[in-house]
């Protein structure tokens, strides 16, 4: 049985589409979808951390990883969902 979340189609919000361009919000999109490694529809730390890693970070400590995961993580759900993800990504643009 597929789960809801691996099913769904990840949409940008109507608020981030004045923020990025249409070829923005595709970039987006794909880095969302391939830093969530098991497919749940959001980021968990380990794959927050890997994330970092993969894009030029490896200098990053591991307690920074965990500090800048806190904040991005608004919810303090322990993962970071799409909006979040898109959150982040305006902060750092």
């Amino acid at each position: 049985m597929v789960e809801a979340s691996t099913s769904k189609e990840i949409a940008v919000p109507f608020s981030f589409k004045k923020i990025f361009t249409p070829e923005e919000c595709t970039t987006l999109v794909g880095a969302f979808k391939s830093f969530d490694k098991d497919k749940s529809g959001t980021i968990c730390a380990s794959e927050f951390k890997n994330a970092c890693k993969s894009m030029g970070h490896s200098d990053v400590t591991d307690a920074q990883i965990q500090e800048l995961f806190k904040k991005v993580d608004k919810n303090n759900d322990s993962t970071i969902d799409w909006e979040e993800f898109l959150e982040m990504m305006v902060s750092i643009a």
